[in-house]
């Protein structure tokens, strides 16, 4: 009996002393257009596969709504407020030179699906070594696309060329889109795709430039659309960089690192791009249910936009000059990978 005391005794010491099972180490993941958007289904996709691959080591919390503005999202990770999030490359341009190609005039000429496949090789091959994110504490998991956008009339008299858009108040999407109008010397305003809204619903504009089908739909502008000018080449199809802090990523093991990278880069852009792809057919859909009116673009309103963004095209070739990278070749491969991945190779 005193044995078998001893040994409770000694067992219940040794479990006052036992390290107990270690703790998630848990990603706090912004998604600042809302949960319900198709990007934050690609995101939930990727939060659980996460926590497949690291066997519950490291697990994703998305939270409900949007801890930061979208212009502020590589801040909120940078300042702690959460640990990864993805932002629009539009409000990325003073930080890194490299991801800007994918926003350049005319670039994507397919679905979203293949530009996001294509935008993350063409990174990868080019830009991955240069490190631009390092120095501002970030690590970068993926780059996707959305489709390439349009320009939508907000009354009865479509938008068929540059003249059209001088004749009234556009809005435009923050970044290349605007740029190309303030070329054009279309008087617009400017700001993220989430607040376009602010602007059609209450008559401050009468014409919008940059959004697609989807976004027409997701932000708000739905009813505000009478008719959409269709280019074959679109002016702009959105990037949108994936991040998550360096201080976090340094806090998984190499596996965890090794497997997390192997479910984010092409494999979570090709998901996200077909989601958005899926989403355009859907917006799409609404607008022809509103008997919106579908304007071809013509050849004349092509080349008036052209020559518009074609200083763009030259001033980042430039730009890239600074990283040592040749411009063009970027450009020439991107649209290669692009023809490529659509001819099913």
């Amino acid at each position: 009996m005193r044995y078998q005391g001893f040994v409770a005794a000694a067992v219940l010491a040794g479990s006052a002393f036992a390290v107990p099972a270690q703790a998630a180490n848990e990603v706090v993941l912004n998604i600042f257009t809302g949960p319900r958007h198709h990007a934050a289904l690609g995101m939930k996709w990727w939060a659980g596969e996460v926590a497949k691959v690291t066997e519950g080591r490291v697990t994703v919390k998305i939270l409900p709504t949007s801890a930061a503005p979208p212009p502020k999202q590589m801040d909120g990770v940078v300042s702690g407020q959460f640990d990864a999030a993805y932002m629009f490359n539009g409000f990325t341009a003073k930080r890194a030179i490299g991801p800007q190609f994918s926003l350049l005039p005319f670039m994507l000429k397919a679905n979203a699906e293949t530009g996001s496949v294509a935008v993350w090789r063409t990174y990868q091959k080019f830009f991955a070594s240069k490190k631009e994110f390092d120095k501002f504490g970030i690590h970068l998991l993926s780059i996707f696309h959305f489709p390439g956008n349009y320009f939508h009339s907000g009354d009865d008299t479509p938008i068929t060329s540059i003249a059209d858009m001088r004749k009234r108040k556009m809005w435009a999407l923050a970044g290349t889109v605007s740029h190309v109008l303030k070329n054009a010397g279309v008087n617009h305003v400017s700001g993220p795709a989430a607040r376009v809204n602010e602007f059609t619903q209450t008559n401050v504009v009468s014409g919008v430039a940059g959004l697609s089908y989807d976004g027409v739909r997701s932000f708000g502008a739905l009813s505000f659309v009478k008719s959409t000018t269709v280019l074959d080449d679109k002016l702009m199809a959105p990037s949108f960089l994936f991040f998550i802090s360096q201080k976090k990523w340094n806090s998984f093991s190499e596996a965890d690192r090794k497997a997390i990278t192997a479910i984010s880069g092409e494999t979570i852009a090709k998901i996200i791009g077909k989601n958005s792809d899926n989403a355009e057919a859907s917006g799409r859909a609404l607008l022809v249910k509103q008997n919106n009116k579908f304007i071809p673009g013509s050849a004349a309103f092509a080349a008036e936009l052209q020559k518009a963004g074609a200083p763009l095209i030259s001033g980042w070739i430039k730009q890239a000059k600074k990283l040592n990278v040749d411009g063009q070749a970027v450009i020439d491969f991107y649209k290669a990978e692009v023809a490529k991945i659509s001819s099913g190779k």
